[in-house]
């Protein structure tokens, strides 16, 4: 038989949701969880009356811990429960009554958002594992299906229960419950206000590429947030070491790494399927010492536009002893020009260079970052690349 797509098939039947299917649920008797109870958060007219964060990375537990966190610093009622592999957590808020798909999603990125800036690990991958997935239903579907908790297969291996700050399960989790308040629409709103005020997702590559990059001034970054010299080494990839350089710090250099996927705002506008396609690519990853971002000659990635960014920092020192200083040039002699035979990318129609100090005869053997303003030259260097 031809596979047909569940909205789209005459012949569905749904489960009723009655006190049999709860009890069957709740008392999980079959061994091979054919009796758990799954719902679709987002309702027939795209609304939702919860919200719920998943968090399944290595460190989940201190992920979820710096969400709610946030949660309790702006006095949001929030539950979390360990996943049914006990390899993860979802935190809830439930909502008085619903409210739109796409208002409970910005709130969520937003919580994200303000916790990533205490706690700058956790990944931009969070906010595609958030339920409701999508602000709109998919045109081909009920949008992504979530397992309810205290199924009994899997809360005799201790999962899928409400968990305390030290993810200690709750003697009475129906105690517990029945004390966690609701939030209101007029709450939502008020929130959003709060932790949107630019943008759910925070500052990244492609909101700023319209000003010059050395003279931004990133929100909320304090005097300490870097140390007063730090050595940027420039390999295969940029290194930049994150001894010193405190969270909400680490967590402005991720961001210059990450720009909006457009492919996910596509399918989401034409009500498609958003699966594989993540709201934010990042071209960054770090390991313990160091945030690694990546560098190529041959194609215009937006990763070397984060090195220039990052030459000048704060009051207008220096990032880096090794970048010694970025130089701006409206127009380049013709000598100077024919030097330019090292590697070079194009960003939004200008041309970012780096090579060794030999171009502008200085004896050190330091590296330098140019950028060009002058259309026509850039245009030459860009055709190169053609």
């Amino acid at each position: 038989m031809p596979k047909v797509k569940c909205a789209e098939c005459n012949y569905r039947s749904y489960t009723r949701l009655d006190d049999k299917a709860i009890y069957s649920h709740l008392s999980g008797k079959d061994t091979l969880c054919r009796d758990v109870i799954g719902i679709y958060p987002m309702l027939p007219d795209e609304t939702t009356n919860i919200l719920m964060p998943d968090f399944d990375d290595e460190d989940w537990q201190k992920d979820v811990s710096a969400v709610r966190d946030i949660c309790n610093e702006y006095n949001i009622p929030c539950c979390v429960e360990r996943s049914r592999s006990g390899a993860g957590a979802h935190l809830w808020i439930f909502f008085e009554t619903p409210v739109t798909a796409a208002m409970a999603r910005k709130l969520g990125s937003g919580l994200l958002t303000e916790a990533m800036k205490k706690r700058h690990e956790i990944s931009f991958g969070s906010y595609d594992r958030m339920f409701s997935n999508q602000d709109t239903m998919p045109s081909d579907g009920f949008g992504n299906l979530i397992a309810l908790s205290l199924h009994k297969q899997a809360v005799l291996r201790v999962n899928s229960v409400f968990v305390d700050e030290n993810f200690i399960p709750y003697p009475d989790q129906w105690e517990y419950l029945s004390c966690i308040q609701k939030v209101s629409e007029e709450d939502v709103i008020c929130l959003i206000n709060a932790l949107c005020k630019k943008s759910e997702l925070g500052e990244l590559y492609s909101e700023e590429i319209a000003e010059k990059p050395w003279e931004l001034k990133p929100d909320n970054i304090s005097e300490i947030s870097f140390p007063n010299n730090l050595n940027i080494i420039i390999s295969n990839m940029i290194y930049i070491p994150k001894n010193g350089i405190a969270q909400n710090g680490l967590n402005r250099i991720k961001r210059l790494a990450g720009f909006k996927n457009p492919e996910f705002y596509k399918a989401q506008a034409m009500h498609m399927s958003t699966y594989g396609k993540p709201r934010i690519i990042s071209l960054a990853n770090e390991n313990e010492e160091y945030i690694n971002m990546l560098i190529k000659s041959d194609e215009q990635i937006v990763a070397n536009g984060i090195y220039f960014k990052m030459v000048t920092k704060n009051n207008g020192s220096t990032y880096s002893n090794k970048i010694k200083r970025l130089l701006t040039f409206h127009s380049i002699e013709h000598s100077v020009k024919n030097k330019l035979n090292h590697s070079f990318v194009v960003i939004d129609g200008k041309t970012v260079w780096y090579s060794s100090s030999e171009i502008f005869n200085t004896s050190n053997e330091d590296n330098y970052v140019l950028m060009i303003e002058d259309d026509v030259l850039a245009g030459e260097l860009t055709a190169q690349l053609e």
